[in-house]
């Protein structure tokens, strides 16, 4: 008889504030940034719907699977009574989701081993809620984008394929976990509240950011709804503002501060940047979110090796260049001579600097990457929405 072969899944390695600073210098940390880039310029002044050429038809599987993912919902409709921490009935979703989750990524990634197959299923499983708070979160976003670099790491992408992703599959995974969100009344997971760029989401304003690089819309185009309307099809920055529209009510630089700030940025060059320093600060080098990352044998939990000077392209080059641009600050950072994430800079050596109002450091700012000051009327209270200096008619 023959025995059945077990593979192992990735594991979660970060288990303490310290084992944060040597995940920012891993192998993992590398990668996943690396794969945002890639998207990031991959669609930059580029519209959802703009032609994406030929790409690899495994991407049309994960869209397919996002669909089936949603159908299956019609078997686990919320109950009429109203629930104050979220229907149950996502709980029995996600069970038939992680049930069949093995044969979903079989179908995305028929050519990669059963092995590395299951060692990435924990962050497919982890892309679309936590099952028992029902809650979502830039964590369980995160884990999608885990799962998106796997799959770059498995089978080579072209530029056709990033582009794919940032204008057709992600714009897909956002509609299916939005429906999570109203349906079943998922609770933000971990959110700052106010002070947070959005209680659910980030890459869409940070891709979508690069999407309206070279555009004729200004950066203060969000404050204006019919102008939030009239873009939202065809940018992901701007379908994101309506959908808080949709779920918040008031004035928005009350309830959305940050996003408010940054509609007075001015430049959408300057907005992606600072989106990308804003995730390095907010998302991957907060503890309460990546303690819950999983690594194995494709997200390696491993030193990055410095490379060749000689051996980096264009490209990369490129990459390098954005990282040490958004890095956090050398005032925030412990005293270290030690090179900065493997890229051969000492951390000593690095510029310290602000590239938006958006992006305070913590020591001129009681929140990390907190908003700039309201504007202020003639009698000192924060301007009214309407007369607000950032809107746009």
């Amino acid at each position: 008889m023959t025995e059945e072969i077990r593979f192992t899944q990735a594991q979660k390695h970060i288990k303490n504030v310290d084992d944060v600073d040597f995940y920012s210098h891993t192998k993992a940390y590398r990668d996943l940034m690396y794969f945002a880039f890639r998207v990031n310029r991959a669609i930059k002044s580029k519209k959802l719907s703009d032609p994406v050429g030929e790409h690899n038809p495994l991407l049309d599987t994960l869209v397919t699977v996002l669909d089936e993912l949603q159908n299956e919902t019609q078997n686990h409709r919320p109950a009429k009574e109203p629930s104050r921490f979220g229907f149950p009935q996502y709980r029995t979703w996600n069970t038939w989701m992680c049930e069949n989750s093995p044969q979903f990524i079989a179908r995305i990634l028929p050519t990669v081993s059963e092995e590395l197959r299951v060692d990435i299923q924990p962050h497919f499983e982890d892309s679309f809620g936590n099952q028992t708070r029902i809650d979502y979160g830039t964590g369980h976003e995160a884990a999608f984008l885990c799962f998106l670099t796997a799959i770059s790491l498995l089978v080579p992408l072209t530029d056709e394929d990033y582009a794919f992703i940032g204008l057709r599959a992600f714009p897909r995974y956002l509609t299916l976990v939005r429906f999570f969100q109203r349906s079943y009344r998922m609770e933000p997971a971990g959110t700052h509240g106010v002070w947070g760029l959005d209680d659910y989401q980030f890459f869409p304003f940070l891709w979508g950011s690069s999407q309206l690089i070279g555009s004729d819309i200004t950066t203060e185009s969000v404050m204006n709804i019919n102008l939030v309307n009239k873009f939202k099809a065809d940018y992901l920055y701007h379908d994101a503002i309506s959908y808080i529209y949709t779920v918040k009510s008031g004035p928005f630089y009350e309830h959305s501060p940050v996003l408010y700030s940054v509609s007075g940025v001015g430049r959408w060059e300057k907005v992606n940047t600072g989106m990308f320093k804003m995730y390095r600060n907010e998302v991957l080098n907060k503890f309460p979110i990546v303690q819950h990352f999983f690594f194995g044998k494709v997200i390696q939990f491993i030193p990055l090796e410095i490379p060749d000077a000689n051996d980096v392209d264009p490209l990369e080059r490129e990459f390098i260049r954005l990282f040490l641009s958004t890095a956090v600050p050398a005032q925030q950072q412990p005293a270290s001579t030690r090179t900065h994430v493997g890229l051969g800079i000492p951390s000593s050596s690095m510029t310290t600097y602000t590239f938006s109002p958006y992006a305070m450091s913590p020591a001129t700012s009681p929140v990390p990457s907190g908003p700039a000051v309201m504007p202020r009327n003639s009698e000192g209270s924060p301007a009214t929405q309407t007369n607000a200096p950032h809107t746009t008619e």
